[in-house]
């Protein structure tokens, strides 16, 4: 097991709505453990981002504090963030605690999804009209005309926030770019002609929307709550939650897969079958992998920033790891 996670909850006898200077205090260590604790439970942000949020939001604080600098304040918050970061990866390592969590279904959930024609997002955009824009732009165009995907499913940052106190209630956004590919071509046409048509017809897909996610949440084995209406999102209880952290860089990239027996070719490696591999593709970065067999490449996918292919690299590994061995658990 890794390092206990604490949140920090406010004083019960403080009332602080009558001390708004207390905005303004640079947290003690208590205090900053909790900080730190809370943005990386989730396991969305990054490392560095964590530090330079906390700098940001204690700058002006920072200013007139006596007993804490900048450089100390930072040097702190790097070491908290470390030896938690360090207690989170040791809980990872350990494939039955990750297969055991939420996070798991709800992946499972939306690639069920996505395979239906649903643009899914963890942590999608900072809150509803952010995430519904990305969602957007994350169609791809139909060979035929119009896009693959005819609706969504996400949740956002401020969603997520609530993962850092288990147990805890995550909300999903649902809905229809366009009509549900189970109407019709005549129904549609039909509906087409008066507004009170287009109107239902939207209802009716935002509502088909609605179950396919319900259920496919369901199906992934997680508890949901939802009255079936298009007007309320869908909830989901949430009692463990171990999402992978995002990696840092290549170092702690190796100490993963070294730590837990991942095979992956790394770009000093020479040829190396029945693996997953990065390398550097004009500025960007490419991560694909063999089949079981050694077979061809497969096309992969290319990030732009190191960290967030590494952390494709690592899911990816740890997926194949987990599918040989239970397809030989003698092995």
């Amino acid at each position: 097991m890794g390092i206990l996670f604490w949140r920090r909850q406010p004083a019960p006898t403080v009332d602080q709505s009558k001390y708004d200077i207390l905005d303004d205090v640079v947290p003690g260590d208590e205090d900053l453990y909790g900080l730190v604790s809370e943005r990386m439970l989730p396991g969305y942000t990054r490392f560095q981002d964590l530090i330079d949020d906390l700098d940001e939001e204690y700058q002006d604080a920072l200013e007139t504090e006596l007993e804490r600098t900048p450089q100390t304040f930072r040097a702190d918050t790097t070491w908290m963030a470390r030896a938690l970061w360090h207690g989170r990866r040791l809980d990872e390592a350990d494939a039955a605690a990750l297969a055991a969590s939420e996070h798991h279904q709800v992946t499972a959930a939306f690639t069920a999804l996505s395979r239906d024609g649903f643009v899914t997002g963890e942590n999608l955009g900072v809150d509803e009209s952010s995430a519904f824009a990305l969602a957007r732009e994350g169609r791809k165009p139909a060979p035929a005309g119009g896009y693959e995907q005819w609706a969504y499913a996400y949740f956002h940052e401020q969603d997520a926030a609530a993962l850092a106190d288990l147990p805890a209630t995550l909300r999903i956004a649902y809905g229809a770019f366009t009509t549900s590919p189970s109407i019709d071509d005549e129904t549609m046409n039909r509906a087409m002609l008066t507004d009170r048509g287009r109107a239902a017809l939207e209802q009716q897909s935002r509502q088909e929307a609605g179950q396919k996610v319900a259920d496919a949440l369901t199906a992934a084995g997680l508890t949901v709550k939802w009255d079936g209406t298009t007007g309320t999102r869908i909830a989901v209880r949430i009692e463990r939650w171990l999402r992978p952290l995002p990696v840092v860089d290549f170092e702690e990239a190796h100490d993963i897969a070294d730590r837990e027996g991942l095979r992956i070719q790394w770009p000093e490696d020479g040829t190396l079958p029945d693996a997953i591999a990065i390398a550097p593709d004009d500025n960007w970065w490419r991560v694909w992998a063999t089949d079981e067999r050694g077979g061809a490449w497969s096309e992969g996918r290319r990030f732009s920033y190191l960290p967030d292919a590494l952390s494709a690299l690592i899911a990816l590994a740890r997926d194949v790891q987990s599918t040989v061995r239970r397809l030989s658990p003698h092995r």
